[in-house]
């Protein structure tokens, strides 16, 4: 019984922390078997960065059009995510540092103070991403064939998330950090 309270536990954190609507407590799901939305996974590396409060994930900031606003986001202020402790949380933000420190991502290891983040490469290298984030900024980024059609396609030999998904977020943290 204890293993199956454990994954019903993990279900019900993904679902508290925005991962999954729904959460199918079966063991490769801890290991990501399970299909999540790039919007909610980076929602979730930026609750690591604000050690415990989720904020509300968007993809539009604004829309103009002939100079005038059609569309602008209404912020909402970030919630707590009760069901782990905010010390978890910091360890989690330090463990993902090292990623950058002496794993996956190490190309970028001078970032690794103010960087965290995690590399990922689907079975047959059909889809990478590096999912990073700051203090003040959370950016993910996925490189893949959309499979609409149902078929899925190979990226190639080689193409994981450290190479091809980490230079795009290189790219647009730097940005940021320039511009904002």
């Amino acid at each position: 019984s204890e293993p199956e309270q454990s994954l019903r536990a993990i279900c019900d954190l993904a679902k508290q922390a925005g991962l999954y609507d729904d959460c199918i407590p079966h063991y490769p799901f801890i290991l990501g078997a399970q299909p999540v939305r790039l919007v909610d996974l980076a929602a979730f590396y930026a609750s690591i960065a604000n050690e415990g409060f989720r904020p509300a994930p968007y993809v539009l900031e604004a829309i103009e059009q002939g100079g005038r606003s059609v569309y602008r986001r209404n912020p909402a202020p970030p919630t707590p995510i009760n069901a782990v402790d905010r010390v978890a949380f910091f360890q989690m933000k330090s463990l993902l540092q090292g990623v950058l420190q002496r794993g996956t991502a190490r190309q970028l290891r001078d970032l690794s103070p103010y960087v965290g983040g995690k590399t990922g490469t689907t079975d047959g290298e059909n889809d990478a991403w590096f999912v990073g984030f700051t203090n003040e900024v959370t950016i993910a980024v996925w490189v893949g064939y959309d499979n609409a059609t149902g078929k899925r396609r190979t990226l190639g030999g080689g193409f994981t998330g450290g190479k091809i998904a980490l230079p795009i977020f290189e790219d647009i943290v730097q940005a940021a950090w320039r511009d904002y």
